[in-house]
């Protein structure tokens, strides 16, 4: 991630707050009577503040003099710095294949904005892909596919995952806060879950291809099985085809509508660099709809490859009472029959000079006697 998009994810009214929260419960605790319950209430509550100031202050965006003069803001009342800078929580950042980057920040719980190397192109009120937890990510703008990006060291990512092992929190490490891996309250983002399985799961094709960019997207109650399926099958179909797929996108959402009689719905889209080919298919249950998905894209991949395969065949001499669309005709078995002609010009005239033109096009020449 290039240094301008990493905003801190700490505001500045955050720490403010706390400091005074940290001043007022400061003077009453000088005011209690000493060794009495009062005074050491107040000062657990002080060592309380304090610690959750150092853990937001440890995740904001601000070099070592903006981070002391915090420190002598909460001890000493010293005026305030201007920092951190406001930033916003990053959903997605990935590169196009001509170098652009592309960063999606989350404005509120529906909105997000797109910025393109640092410009902003386009303000979106849901993107539900940005959901997925499956790793190799790819958000498409316009023409440009960007492929998902980390910018968090592998120590930090080695961190976080050997915490989560232990069942332990998410650190407090700035990277993975910048980097949108983990949130304010140190969950773990969906984007996250994505940097954790590029290490751990292989989602690649057989040695020496590069590995096809699938996207899975659900909605409602889709089980971690089905998505696999779902990913597992594209895979196969995306095989079938003498095209290689520059992108391949599977949707299942399941409507919790007890009035809908097919409630699971399955779409995948195939780009072949040129042409398309989408599927859709809807049943009672989800796992039924990806075998009826299936079959509709295994048969729309079957005709275009015929389609393709009759494009490039050369056109062959059909066989005598037999002829194909693109055959050519059969040659005639003998010589060209003599045609005689009745005596209907005069020798020189205009109109054998046109016959005898047209004779040579069809191959012969020779005017008979009559």
């Amino acid at each position: 991630m290039s240094e301008k998009t990493r905003e801190s994810l700490v505001t500045r009214q955050e720490l403010e707050s706390l400091v005074v929260d940290y001043r007022r419960l400061l003077a009453e605790h000088r005011r209690a009577r000493p060794q009495s319950h009062t005074r050491r209430r107040l000062g657990q509550e002080l060592l309380g503040l304090s610690s959750r100031f150092e853990r937001l202050l440890s995740r904001a965006a601000v070099d070592e003099e903006t981070r002391a003069q915090w420190h002598a803001r909460l001890h000493h009342a010293s005026p305030a710095p201007s920092g951190p800078e406001p930033g916003t929580p990053i959903a997605f950042c990935g590169r196009s294949e001509t170098g652009s980057e592309l960063v999606i920040r989350r404005l509120g719980p529906r909105e997000l904005d797109l910025l393109v190397d640092g410009t902003r192109v386009e303000r979106l009120t849901a993107a539900e892909e940005l959901c997925s937890n499956e790793p190799g990510l790819v958000f498409r703008v316009g023409d440009q596919l960007y492929h998902e990006t980390f910018g968090a060291s592998a120590a930090a990512l080695a961190e976080l995952r050997g915490g989560l092992e232990e069942g332990q929190p998410a650190p407090a490490d700035r990277e993975l806060l910048l980097d949108g891996l983990v949130d304010r309250d140190l969950g773990l983002t969906p984007r996250g879950r994505r940097a954790l399985a590029v290490g751990s799961r292989a989602h690649t094709e057989p040695t020496g291809r590069t590995p096809i960019p699938i996207e899975i997207v659900t909605r409602g109650p889709v089980g971690e099985r089905e998505r696999a399926r779902l990913r597992a099958e594209l895979v196969r179909c995306a095989m079938l085809g003498q095209r290689r797929p520059v992108f391949v996108r599977g949707a299942l959402t399941y409507e919790e509508n007890p009035s809908l009689a097919q409630p699971a719905v399955a779409n995948a889209t195939l780009d072949l660099g040129g042409r398309t080919v989408r599927a859709h298919a809807a049943a009672a249950g989800m796992s039924e709809a990806i075998d009826q998905l299936v079959e509709h894209l295994r048969r729309a991949l079957r005709e275009l490859r015929g389609r393709d395969e009759a494009d490039r065949r050369e056109p062959v001499v059909a066989e005598p009472g037999q002829w194909r669309h693109g055959n050519l005709p059969p040659a005639p078995a003998g010589p060209l029959p003599d045609i005689r002609l009745a005596p209907l010009m005069r020798t020189g005239s205009r109109g054998e000079a046109a016959l005898r033109r047209d004779l040579a096009d069809r191959g012969t020449s020779r005017i008979p006697p009559p």
